[in-house]
Formats: structure tokens, sequence, C-alpha cells
């Protein structure tokens, strides 16, 4: 079921009150009709209980997206009688967006979100648990210590639950800017649990936040990440990352990965798509549904050539799947080689599990200016994780944007114009950049791009602001990029977090250098993505206990290591396939922080010549003084 939304074409916001069902069957969309329900918005929350959706607060933005107008109200649907119903609540979270909420037994649990007025933005980490669901509902807040640390108040986090224990994964939060400070994101990297099950028993333990190790393979830094609870994890997809590139430029980089975290182990995992079984057939660029998918349940042997034949073939097949960096006329990509298909890279899609079947509806993608609001979908079964089946592409070359290039930057989303920080570096202090920093003024009247040239330096940029450094790289050359000026303490921030996924600082293998090739990198580091493979063959099978005792290939049934072996080579060609592109992004920082020391190194020379000029001149109007007054005299 699909309720309301949004969409921004770059001059007006449309906003949307009207319900959708789609059956999973006939592979078909219908609108329900009904009466009085909730006002139009986007950003509310959603979820099922028997027979009834439930709809929670969310945002009405005017038409120009000069006014934002937040709900708290909660909304029920009954899907038998088609009957909308507001819920006479009292009390509850304020009025807020952009939170979460999953079910819980015969409840349902809220956490976070935000508020924005235009005058201020507060963020929220509160927990609310919804009751009384068949009835009239009733709030009522969960309280911990106050001297308990919790995780900082957030928006667009992923939530999930598995038995008594909820999680909450990373998130973005902001800091508006003010006379004294400026605007400052953060997109959070943290992973966080409370164990409810003492909830409201006497003599039960008390109810606490606890930080968790992210173990496994998680997902690089991003936010806007669509997630869904399947079992016992929480699946994790897409999402967007900005870089501070040369320039003093952001790069947004969007991504179309699947993860799984696993709740019952606390560890995730990349799900990567398996080699299939029959071959596909090739996708007819339509709105049409993909070739027929389906496969044998039976498993073929293979021998260690043929396995090493399948490594060179990956390397092949990723080679294949690089595309124009034009926007595409489809919402997809298509392996050439092996003929899988994968959702277009978005953020914000919205998940959907029916049975072992997952749905991947919508998102949204930003080409410089320009937001693309997608309305495809996509199912893969995940018990195979074969290939994504194409229900409904769009051509996102021609989709709708009104604004001028020089004119909007878009619908203000709080996902967007990010600066990427990580909790751990926050509280840094600007007096760390003093080195990059002129203390003392220019004075106004000094050419300093005239004083530069004349140095046999690079001019500087006509938009100059706060003596920002000079662009180096054009903005043409980077595919589906959202640019925006950002500061230099972003930069450093953003250099220190990537420096923490690379390398001795991160717990998984790194390549030495871009340019070490990934047979190389496999063959160096196969223990550790053999154990990995180990570890989450174990978990589906749910024939372990979660444990980090290393396992053993030989323990093993003999037609699985095959399959394992190929997991593990999966798993280091996404590694390999990440960490070369957060190196790239670290030697753009890198490049960027070294234009910026000579930058200003020439600014504080232009300023020193100037002044000496300045000096000599007067000396010179001074000797002509005095000589003129001696003459005077004589």
């Amino acid at each position: 079921m699909l309720f309301g939304g949004e969409l921004w074409d770059g001059q007006v916001s449309a906003i949307y009150d009207d319900l959708f069902v789609y059956n999973t069957k006939k592979h078909t969309w219908s609108q329900i009709t009904s009466g009085k329900g909730p006002s139009p918005r986007s950003s509310s929350q959603g979820f099922t209980y028997k027979q009834y959706l439930f709809i929670h607060g969310g945002e009405y933005a005017s038409r120009s997206q000069s006014q934002f107008v937040h709900f708290k109200d909660v909304f029920r649907f009954d899907v038998n009688q088609c009957i909308w119903e507001e819920l006479p609540l009292k009390g509850g979270p304020s009025s807020r967006s952009g939170h979460r909420i999953v079910p819980w037994k015969k409840s349902a649990i809220a956490f976070g979100g935000f508020y924005d007025n235009a005058l201020e933005t507060r963020y929220f980490n509160d927990v609310w648990i919804l009751s009384q669901l068949d009835t009239v509902g009733s709030w009522t807040e969960v309280t911990v210590p106050t001297h308990n640390d919790a995780p900082h108040p957030r928006s667009g986090h992923c939530l999930g639950m598995h038995e008594d224990t909820l999680f909450v994964y990373g998130g973005y939060s902001t800091e508006k800017a003010s006379r004294f400070k400026r605007a400052e994101a953060t997109v959070h990297h943290d992973l966080w649990c409370m164990n409810l099950a003492g909830l409201g028993v006497l003599g039960g333990a008390p109810v606490v936040w606890q930080r968790i190790k992210m173990a496994g393979i998680p997902p690089p830094i991003r936010s806007a990440v669509s997630t869904v609870t399947y079992g016992k994890r929480m699946l994790l997809f897409g999402g967007v990352v900005d870089l501070d590139s040369t320039g003093g430029k952001t790069v947004s980089t969007f991504y179309n990965d699947l993860f799984a975290f696993h709740m019952d182990s606390k560890r995730f995992f990349p799900m990567v798509l398996q080699k299939p079984k029959k071959p596909l057939k090739n996708v007819i660029l339509s709105d049409k549904k993909a070739g027929d998918s389906s496969s044998s349940s039976s498993e073929s042997g293979g021998s260690d050539a043929e396995l090493e034949d399948e490594l060179e073939d990956a390397d092949i097949a990723e080679t294949a799947k690089e595309t124009s960096k034009e926007i595409p006329k489809v919402s997809y990509e298509q392996n050439q080689l092996t003929l899988q298909v994968t959702p277009f890279k978005r953020m914000d899609a919205m998940l959907c599990v029916d049975g072992h079947t997952l749905y991947v509806y919508g998102g949204l993608l930003e080409e410089g200016k320009k937001e693309i609001t997608m309305n495809d979908l996509f199912s893969i079964n995940m018990n195979r994780m074969e290939t994504y089946e194409v229900h409904h592409s769009m051509n996102l070359s021609e989709a709708t944007w009104l604004a001028e290039e020089s004119g909007s930057e878009g619908a203000g989303s709080w996902e967007t114009n990010s600066t990427v920080m990580s909790e751990d570096y926050m509280g840094r202090s600007d007096e760390e950049d003093e080195e990059l920093d002129d203390p003392s003024p220019i004075p106004a009247n000094v050419d300093l791009r005239a004083a530069l040239a004349n140095s046999n330096n690079d001019e500087l940029e006509d938009e100059t602001e706060e003596h920002a450094a000079p662009d180096a790289v054009p903005m043409d050359d980077i595919p589906l990029g959202r640019t925006t000026v950002k500061g230099k303490k972003g930069m450093k921030l953003h250099k220190e977090q990537l420096e923490s996924q690379l390398g001795s600082k991160s717990s998984i293998p790194t390549p030495l250098t871009t340019e070490e090739p990934f047979k190389e990198f496999y063959t160096r580091t196969e223990d550790f993505w053999i154990q990995t493979s180990l570890q989450s063959f174990a978990e589906l099978q749910e024939s372990t206990a979660a444990s980090s005792a290393p396992l053993e290939l030989s323990s093993v049934p003999e037609k699985d290591q095959r399959r394992i072996k190929i997991d593990s080579q999966r798993f280091a060609r996404l590694r390999y396939n990440e960490a070369t592109e957060l190196m790239k992004q670290l030697a753009i920082v890198e490049e960027r922080q070294k234009e910026e020391v000579e930058y200003f190194a020439k600014l504080r020379e232009a300023k020193k010549k100037y002044e000496e000029e300045a000096a000599a001149r007067a000396a010179a109007e001074e000797d002509e003084e005095n000589e003129e007054s001696e003459d005077e005299e004589a």
C-alpha cells in the first residue's frame, strides 16, 4: 500500500493524499477511494496491523516550498471496510516528520524525526509506544535514565525490531546557521539497541540504550538509506553520500546496493546477486516486466578451474556494468554479460517484503540541480538473489524539471545539501583550521586577481566567496553530481571519516592502492572473505548460533563449499569496488586541501607584496613632500 508523497518539479511542489494498492499476483496498481482521511502530506510513517493501515505524522509544504506544516495525528484505515478513522489520541510525540515506526507485538514503536517551522529546526531522539491498536489507541513515552548515553537526535534513520529489541542505525541531523555559527550537518554512522523486555514489568531490567560495534561488513557512510524488516534481518538499500571535491564543490554519490543487518547476531553482510542457474532473458526497454528469471532448484557442481572462470567472469561483468555518465532512458542497470538487473542508484526508496520477495518502489535521484522523483517498481526473490524483476520502469532522461539552470537549489529536503560528518568527529573547533586562515583582513582595494596573475598564479574564479579556492575540476566531468559550496571544516572531517574506513583504521581489508588488481587483493585477503562467507552462510541457514569463533570450510557440506567460495569472491569484489572509490575520494579531498594551503599562501604573499609596495609608495610620497617643503622654505 502507498499513501501520500511529494513531487517537486523545480518550481512548485505537489503534495498527495491518495491511497494506492499494488496486487503482487496480478502486478497491477489500484487506487482506493474512501471517506475523509489524512490531509495531503509527505514523509509520514505507516505500518500494518491485522486488517489496518496506520499513518502517523508527516509534513506539508506549500507549492513554493516556503512554508512547512508538521503533523502529529494518527489515522487508521480498515482494509475490509475501506474506511479512514482518526484516532482520538491525547499527548504523544510532538508534530514531526522523517521519524521511523515499526510494529512490536500488539503495539508499534516510534523513534526520532524532526520539526522545522523556518524559524527553528529540532531533531528528536525520543521513543514512544502506540498501543491499543484495535480500539482508540494510546501513546506512552519510554523513559530512560538521564545518565544513559542515547543516540543523537536524528531523522531518516533505519529502525528495526527483533523480538523485544529495538535497533537504530544511521540517520541525519543538521543545525541551522546563525550569526555566530555556520550551518552544520551530520550523517550518523552508528548502531544502537534498546531491550524493551523489562518495560512495565515489576522488577524487570531497566530500559537503556546500548551502542553496538558495527561487526561484519557494514555499508559505507551514507544517508537516506531505505530499510525494511525481513525475518531476523533488517534490509538496507541505496542511499547517498556527499563529497567535498576540488573547488569547494560537493558531489553526491548515489547507491543501489543491498545490505542485511542480522539482528540476532548483530552483524552486517552485503546481499550480492548470485549467478543465475538458468540463462536470463534480455529485459525489454519498456514498462513491461523483465524476462523469466525463475530457476531450477538443483545444485550444480564445479571444479576449481570453473571457480577461477567465474572470477574472470566477475571481472568482465564488472566492466560490462559501466554505463554512460548521462542520465539513462530506463531506471535500472542491466549487466551486459549476465543480463542481471539492478534498480538504478537512488535514495529514499520505499521497501516492502511479501513472503520471500523484496519490492523496491520509487526514490530520488539528483543530477546537478535537477531532482528526479521516481515511480518505478522492482522485486527480487530473497531466496535466490539472482536478479531484480522489472515491473515498471521510467525514462529518467525525460523526468519533468522546470527550474532554470541558475534557479532553484531544489526542494530543500532534509536529506539534501549535507556535509558528510560522523558523530565521532563532532565537537571539533574551528581553531584547528587556523593554519589555513588569514587572521587579518585584506584591504578591499587590493586587486588580488592582478596580484596573483602577476605572480604566475592561477586566476580566481569569478564567484569567489570568502576567499574560496579556485575550481580545479570541470563540473561537467562529474556524473550525477549535486554541487554546493562547502567549508574546509566539513572537508577536513570528511577526510578523517574516509580514513576511518580505509587501511589500518578499518576492520575490513583494503586494497593497497587503487591500482592493485582485484585478483591480488583477493588472494592476499582470502582468509577474511572465506570466514565472512562462512558466517553469512551459517546465519542464513540458521544452523549455527551467533558466534565470533572462526568456522572451518571443511565443516560445511561439500556441495555448499563452492557457493561459499563464490560468495567470498563477491564480498571481496564489493569491498574492492567500494574501497577503491573511497580511496579516489580521499585523493580528491587531499588535493583540495593542498590547493587551499597553496591558495592561502598566495593570498598572504600577495598581501605582503601589496603592503611592501604600499609602504614604498608612502615613503616615496613622504620624501616628495619633504622635498617640496624644503623648496618652499628656500
